[in-house]
């Protein structure tokens, strides 16, 4: 299918989203509902919801519930390899991730979007490639396991995240963002396969991968370093936040086993991960910045038009970071007090959304 074609229907979907779930005014007050509903429950449900998020389970049946009874679908998509909700309509196969993120411990979180292989369709250029031993390392892989088509028909993947606080005593709702993140033929046509920002996390070959392996005994996890290993640091991108949004770079150690590089004819290397030294096989999950999914071209206008969108929802009730003092983000190195020029930062940027719904 031509790429112009693609980006269209991206384009034509995202709209019919926030018509869904902005411009119509049932989704706002079913969230409303959820938000009094947790609020109401927030005792029986600390001690009886094995999960402080309280709210994800409301939201992925609420996001379901508006496509299903608004869109005219045809059938499901089939493969598990696929987001929470993936349907078959009459010219796409729409693929929608329902997030949930919690303002008070994980508002880093909210700068970007993050998803796993079966998410998305593009291949991005492997991260962090580098000279290790006046060799070429390509650096680590992170390939897609959602289809690009299926039935002639492009997968388009959007995410629909809502925010709140939940400061372990009470709940409110923050605000919610509509994303969408482009397709394979538009990441290698208009982002040149470097649109991932980093990794969250990493995938290693398991001791039980191994078994199913020609040659898995050089691929096991071992306690210690061979003969055969040569130990360097790589610079990478840490998986962790700052205050501010960016990634520091850090170093990290890593080992080059020859044996297996002599096997494969490439680089494989080696991380220490619960005590062991296990075969680095690609990145688990990942990010993308959303300031780098803003700006989108537009093939109906020949103009722009913006992939994300954020919109203020809830009821009015108070942060409570106001009279506790307990701010955003606590950890032990700020005495669990949380950062209070980040977390009103943030707040202040909330507050100039608009507001979802009519």
């Amino acid at each position: 299918m031509d790429t112009n074609r693609i980006k269209e229907l991206e384009e034509k979907y995202f709209n019919e989203i926030i018509d869904l779930f902005h411009n119509k005014p049932d989704f706002k007050n079913n969230l409303l509902e959820v938000e009094e509903f947790i609020r109401t429950d927030y005792p029986n449900l600390n001690k009886n919801w094995g999960d402080k998020n309280k709210l994800k389970v409301a939201v992925e049946r609420l996001i379901r519930f508006h496509f299903y009874t608004n869109l005219n679908v045809l059938n499901i998509y089939p493969s598990p390899l696929s987001p929470d909700m993936a349907i078959e309509l009459e010219d796409v196969i729409l693929c929608v991730d329902a997030k949930t993120i919690d303002m008070c411990g994980n508002p880093g979180d909210d700068d970007s979007i993050h998803f796993q292989k079966n998410q998305i369709t593009f291949i991005n250029e492997p991260k962090y490639g580098q000279y290790i031993n006046n060799v070429y390392w390509p650096g680590i892989e992170f390939p897609p396991y959602l289809r690009d088509f299926y039935k002639d028909k492009p997968c388009l993947t959007f995410f629909i995240t809502v925010n709140y606080e939940d400061d372990g005593s009470s709940f409110k709702l923050s605000h919610v963002c509509f994303c969408s993140v482009p397709h394979k033929q538009i990441v290698k046509e208009d982002f040149d396969n470097k649109i991932i920002s980093n990794f969250k996390t990493y995938e290693y070959i398991s001791a039980k991968e191994t078994e199913k392996l020609t040659n898995g005994k050089y691929y096991k996890p071992f306690v210690q370093k061979k003969l055969t290993w040569d130990e360097y640091e790589i610079e990478i991108e840490s998986e962790v936040p700052n205050k501010d949004g960016s990634y520091t770079i850090r170093s990290s150690t890593i080992c080059h086993d020859k044996t297996i590089s002599n096997l494969e004819n490439s680089i494989r290397i080696r991380k220490k991960i619960d005590d062991k030294w296990k075969v680095v096989k690609c990145g688990g999950s990942a990010r993308i910045s959303k300031e780098k999914l803003k700006i989108r071209k537009s093939c109906v206008t020949g103009k722009t038009w913006v992939g994300v969108k954020e919109y203020r929802v809830g009821a009015g009730h108070e942060s409570r970071f106001k009279t506790t003092g307990i701010y955003w983000n606590p950890s032990a190195s700020n005495n669990q007090k949380g950062t209070k020029r980040g977390t009103l930062n943030r707040h202040t940027l909330i507050q100039t959304f608009e507001p979802l719904g009519p």
